[in-house]
């Protein structure tokens, strides 16, 4: 399965939820199937904006790291 492949899989997003991060205000979106992805962004809008970039970078490294990638299960 190629990268553009992965990252359009139906994956399970949480968030964006606020949290405090270094004492600042920021919003952190995780997914459920891959344990320790995250991405965080000052606004919303900028982590939504940031996720599929950050998304990507992510599965690159985990796939040239030898990282099993759990896939999400199909939705119908």
């Amino acid at each position: 399965m190629t990268i553009d492949e992965l990252v359009e899989q139906p994956w399970t997003w949480c968030g964006p939820n606020e949290t405090i991060e270094a004492g600042e205000k920021c919003y952190k979106m995780t997914i459920e199937e891959l344990p320790g992805f995250v991405t965080v962004g000052a606004t919303r809008y900028e982590v939504i904006h940031n996720l599929f970039s950050v998304l990507r970078v992510f599965l690159k490294a985990s796939l040239a790291n030898g990282v099993e990638i759990r896939l999400p299960e199909p939705r119908h």
